[in-house]
């Protein structure tokens, strides 16, 4: 189980409450598996991380680039990795069906990739927005 903390936080209040969200519903994936109940929450679970990647990637990979985050480009090519996993486990899951083993791959590859994903790029964000003087929030 993944729990925000202040160690998470970029400086950007949306970036902040995207994450928290995405904690939230990765959590209660994570649950759902331990419960035996995966099978009945991965379909919801993907559609939730297709949108997301699609909406979240996008706003912040423009926050980067508007606050001159140096590791901007590592924050993309991270991105493209979540996808290629993304898709590599929609097409497993399409042809593999929902087995233990894969809602269990499934669930620590969002874990893992999150909190390392946030903790060793995201957070550089911060330092920038401060620099900028900016208050974090949407313009």
């Amino acid at each position: 189980m993944l729990t925000w903390n202040d160690a998470y936080a970029t400086g950007i209040t949306d970036i902040d409450e995207q994450h928290k969200r995405l904690f939230g519903v990765i959590n209660e994936f994570g649950a759902a598996v331990d419960r035996g109940e995966g099978e009945m929450k991965i379909g919801k679970t993907m559609k939730f991380l297709a949108h997301y990647a699609k909406v979240h990637f996008n706003f912040e990979e423009i926050c980067m680039a508007k606050y001159r985050c140096p590791v901007a480009l590592q924050n993309k090519k991270a991105h493209s990795s979540f996808l290629e996993s993304y898709k590599k486990y929609t097409d497993r899951l399409a042809v593999e069906g929902c087995t233990e083993k894969l809602l269990r791959e499934v669930q620590r590859m969002c874990e893992d990739w999150l909190a390392d994903h946030i903790c060793k790029i995201d957070t550089h964000l911060k330092g920038c927005v401060s620099k900028a003087g900016a208050d974090g929030k949407r313009e």
